[in-house]
C-alpha cells in the first residue's frame, strides 16, 4: 500500500511524496494547485474535466484527489461517488475545492464521499497543512498495519504450535 493507494501486496514504507490528482475544469486553478504541490515535494497529475479524472485514477492512483464540485457536465459529486465506486476508491482521501461555501453544499460533498472541504480561493497554507496532515496519517496508518501483520504472523506460530501440541497428545492416548 503507497500512502492510501490501492494495493494488494500488504504494508510498506510510505514515500516521502504524495501522488496528488488535481481535478479542475479551470486550468489556471488546476495549474496553480498543482504547481504548489509540486513546489511542496509532492507529485501532481491535472485533470480538467471528470472523466479524464477517472482515466487517470484508473491508470495510476493517487493518494489525494483534489476535485472541484463546479466542473461542467460531471459535478464533483458525481466525481466522488464514481470514485469511491472503483476498486480502491476507499483507500485515497478525497478534498472538495469549491466556491460553494454553504453548509448545503458540504453535506452534500462528505454524503458523496468527499473526506475533506475547502472553500476557493485556498489559502495555501490551509492546502499545505492539509496535505500535511494527510500524509502523518498515512504514516500512522501504515504503521498499524505493520503492527497487526507482525501481531498475526505470532498468533499464527502460536497457533501452529497448539496444533502440533494437541496432535502429539491425541497420537499418545491412542
Amino acid at each position: 500500500m503507497h500512502a492510501l493507494r490501492a494495493r494488494n501486496d500488504g504494508p510498506s514504507e510510505l514515500p516521502a511524496r504524495l501522488r496528488i490528482l488535481v481535478a479542475d475544469d479551470n486550468r489556471d486553478a488546476a495549474d496553480s494547485m498543482a504547481t504548489l504541490c509540486h513546489i511542496w515535494g509532492h507529485e501532481a497529475r491535472v485533470a480538467y474535466d471528470g472523466p479524464s479524472a477517472l482515466k487517470i485514477l484508473a491508470a495510476e492512483p493517487p493518494d489525494v484527489v483534489l476535485a472541484d464540485l463546479a466542473m461542467p457536465g460531471f459535478a464533483g459529486d458525481r466525481l466522488a461517488r464514481e470514485l469511491r465506486a472503483v476498486p480502491g476508491g476507499s483507500y485515497f482521501t478525497l478534498v472538495a475545492v469549491t466556491g460553494y461555501s454553504g453548509s448545503e453544499y458540504r453535506d452534500r460533498a462528505i454524503a458523496a464521499g468527499f473526506d475533506h472541504y475547502l472553500v476557493k480561493p485556498v489559502e495555501p497554507s490551509a492546502l499545505a497543512g492539509l496535505l500535511s496532515d494527510i500524509h502523518r496519517k498515512a504514516h500512522e496508518i501504515i504503521a498499524q498495519a505493520g503492527d497487526l501483520v507482525g501481531r498475526a504472523s505470532d498468533l499464527t506460530r502460536e497457533t501452529q504450535v497448539l496444533i502440533a501440541e494437541a496432535r502429539q497428545m491425541c497420537g499418545a492416548s491412542n
